[in-house]
């Protein structure tokens, strides 16, 4: 059985029982979004709905946050029926006075674009990932009413008031526009307008003209005449504009350059290009039906640009940034004669458009948990985001939320807990803060001199070391658990990038940049009782213990080396040589597999301890954070992938993966598993034990095939014998050998793992060659 035939059937043992068992919204605690829309202003109750991941929603007179539905997707509202709707997976009913839920309806799809009409309150819903599909919802009956197949993959959607039509772009090799008679929700024709992708779509309800363009491939934009439904014209050098924006008092149009380099204006009574406005980094337009005035959002902390009817910059708005973020979103509110906009990650923010200045600011500043730590004492989750003083603390429901004021400010290290005292040290640039785990509160911090420090608890001793890992001093310190004192010990001559405590010999191994050596520090006397050289000098090392065979293994990033130390004899057993940098090391102890995963290639090396040999490789996309369940023999990754250590294979994916998750942790009381994103907590939950889990296979065809001298190729089909018929590749991917139909003697080969590829069909399978 193939490696992709075992993968397929194991996801399909996997699927009902991996599942995701709860999902947090952190976000109602501390705030924070991921932004992905736009500013939606709810016209009854005036306040304000920024479209993030999840919606975050303020009152702009007041500038307090409202609590929101704790959902993400597109918002819409529907005046003659009193209701509002966050539509994702599923549609949230908003009562749009109250700006509260008050219930869900089931939709066939996840919307990515929609629109409104007021005429018929209806709302058009279309997917780019659901083919042609248009769906009509009615806000009355809050139910589908219907599916309308377009005919093309519906790419835009604009709704046009006065003849009460939907105009729909599509993707189509004859570059098509479809239009919709809203009364009876039917199909009116097609327009040709020589586009791939008509993904952005612009009204002149003066002129009666339709624009359409390309954000992808186009520089050329067609009109359409809205009287007639036929292409009369069109606009070139618009620089494939990643928005529009119209201007009904001036009958012009505001495109945003290709790359944000500025913006070019559209007259449209003669479609010609008015002018380019020189926008730094220009990211988002609004324009005022009051005055005509454009106001321009740009990157990078850069000023809102205020344009008049003439488009001159006449003004400024100096607007709260951080280096790195930019205005994604502006919306112009008429009643109010205000500007409403979001930016990246900070803020979102209110420009009264009278005096041209910012009136208020909204907080949304996105919690991103970097750490987390599970206490068993208690059954608590700690989480950590160093841009956040505040350190979150959750019971084992995830309901209940604690605050910890000043227990983080900024740290590259894992948090240590110490379970023998009940405390969580965070180990920061200059600063020791000690957390008590009883009453979940700050009880001390100590100043120190290190930068990207490298902590180490000794539990029988009550002590804490931390090692430099960047300042020039290369200091290192020891914390006295009990007496809660910090005593300098001595500059080291390197850089320290790991280290580890070997409960056994009682000392703890650290590895020395520039020496290049493993030493061993005894805690008791507090000095270095052992040195172990490395031959080269090492960068970013990675160290995992062994303390059944009393290993140590050490992999550095320079030459691609893991050296094996023998810490009961104090010895260098070998040196190996590793095909790709390493990033991380999960030790499985019960299968005695040690597991080395690589960030830039995407795949996994598995190390068989007893062997002292890799005996494997597979593809799994490791990121930064990641942690082995020794319960489940499971270990997971930071984008989803979920790795069963016993037939080394990839056998799920978590659903969201792809939401880029930014750390991990067990729970070992209740064997659940936490992951965290921007503004998300999801819990997990693998009841699947044991082999006999999944009977459909059986378990000697998920192991690869054992040689130990001879290896048999099959003749392929039609094939001659004298031919190659397959390769045999080593664990990098390297040819080391052409197989013949029949017998091959691979007895010269080192003992190790390797690959079989067929000429015929590229089939891969494994092979162990052993002696």
């Amino acid at each position: 059985m193939s490696r992709t035939v075992i993968l397929c059937c194991l996801l399909s043992a996997l699927g009902s029982a991996q599942w995701l068992e709860r999902q947090v919204v952190l976000g109602d605690t501390l705030g924070g979004i991921t932004l992905r829309g736009g500013v939606v202003v709810n016209p009854i109750s005036g306040n304000v709905y920024v479209e993030s991941d999840p919606i975050q929603l303020f009152n702009p007179l007041t500038m307090e946050r409202i609590r929101g539905s704790g959902d993400s997707g597109l918002v819409v509202f529907c005046p003659p029926s009193g209701k509002g709707y966050v539509l994702g997976a599923s549609a949230t009913i908003i009562d749009a006075a109250a700006d509260t839920v008050i219930g869900t309806v089931v939709l066939p799809f996840r919307p990515s674009m929609l629109d409104y009409s007021r005429t018929s309150n209806r709302v058009y819903l279309a997917s780019q990932a659901d083919s042609a599909q248009l769906v009509v919802f009615d806000p009355s009956g809050d139910s589908v009413l219907e599916a309308v197949d377009v005919g093309y993959v519906v790419t835009s959607l604009l709704w046009d008031s006065l003849p009460n039509r939907l105009y729909i772009g599509t993707r189509s090799d004859s570059g098509l526009l479809r239009a919709l008679d809203c009364a009876a929700d039917t199909l009116m024709g097609y327009v040709r307008v020589g586009l791939n992708v008509v993904s952005l779509l612009a009204l002149s309800t003066v002129s009666h003209k339709l624009y359409c363009a390309d954000s992808i491939d186009g520089e050329v934009a067609a009109v359409v005449s809205t009287d007639s439904l036929v292409c009369i014209d069109s606009v070139v050098n618009i620089q494939q504009p990643p928005a529009m924006v119209y201007s009904p008092l001036t009958d012009r149009l505001y495109c945003i350059h290709e790359y944000g380099e500025g913006v070019t204006v559209v007259d449209c009574r003669t479609d010609s290009i008015r002018l380019e406005v020189d926008a730094d980094a220009a990211a988002a337009i609004a324009v005022s039906t009051l005055d005509g005035r454009a106001y321009v959002g740009q990157d990078y902390g850069h000023p809102v640009l205020v344009l008049d009817t003439s488009d001159a910059v006449v003004d400024t708005i100096a607007v709260p940034a951080a280096y790195g973020n930019r205005v994604a979103a502006l919306a112009f509110q008429p009643d109010r004669n205000e500007v409403y906009g979001a930016m990246t990650g900070d803020y979102a923010f209110v420009i009264d458009a009278s005096a041209d200045s910012v009136k208020g600011v909204f907080d949304y500043t996105a919690y991103k948990p970097r750490m987390m730590l599970h206490n068993p004492a208690g059954n608590k989750l700690y989480l950590f985001d160093p841009g956040h003083a505040d350190v979150l603390v959750m019971d084992s429901t995830c309901s209940t939320v604690k605050h910890i004021s000043d227990g983080i400010t900024s740290t590259y290290s894992v948090p240590v807990l110490d379970q023998t005292l009940n405390r969580i040290y965070v180990v920061e640039n200059r600063a020791l803060r000690v957390i008590d785990c009883n009453s979940d509160s700050l009880v001390g911090v100590h100043r120190t001199s290190n930068y990207r420090p490298v902590p180490v608890l000794v539990p029988y001793l009550n002590k804490l070391y931390v090692f430099d890992g960047y300042h020039s001093l290369y200091s290192s310190y020891a914390y006295d658990c009990l007496r809660d004192t910090v005593v300098k010990l001595f500059n080291l001559p390197e850089r320290v990038y790991c280290a580890v405590y070997d409960p056994r010999s009682n000392r703890v191994f650290f590895d020395c940049r520039y020496s290049p050596t493993v030493r061993a520090l005894d805690p008791v006397s507090d000095s270095v009782v052992r040195t172990f050289p490395l031959m080269f000098k090492t960068n970013l090392g990675r160290m995992a213990l062994n303390l059944d065979l009393g290993r140590l293994y050490y992999t550095e990033q320079l030459h691609n080396l893991m050296f094996t130390i023998d810490v009961l004899a104090d010895s260098v057993l070998s040196v190996e040589s590793l095909p790709w940098d390493i990033d991380a090391m999960f030790l499985n102890r019960r299968l005695g597999k040690l597991y080395m995963c690589s960030r830039d290639t995407a795949k996994v090396l598995v190390y068989d301890c007893d062997r002292g040999a890799v005996i494997d490789t597979f593809d799994a996309d490791y990121q930064y954070a990641g942690l082995l369940n020794d319960r489940n023999d499971k270990l997971y990754l930071r984008y989803g992938a979920v790795v069963d250590c016993r037939y080394d294979s990839v056998v799920a994916m978590l659903p969201p993966g792809t939401q880029d998750p930014r750390c991990m942790a067990w729970d070992v009381v209740e064997n659940r598993v936490f992951q965290a994103s921007a503004n998300w907590l999801y819990v997990y939950r693998d009841e699947l034990t044991g082999v006999d889990a999944n009977p459909t296979v059986p378990l000697e065809r998920r192991h690869a095939t054992i040689v130990r001298g001879i290896l048999f190729i099959p003749e392929a089909v039609g094939g001659e014998r004298s031919a190659v018929s397959a390769h045999l590749l080593d664990i990098s991917g390297r040819k080391v050998l052409d197989l013949r139909p029949g017998r091959n003697d691979v007895r010269a080969l080192p003992a190790g793992v390797y690959f079989v590829r067929q000429v015929a069909g590229n089939r891969t399978t494994k092979v162990v060659v052993q002696r």
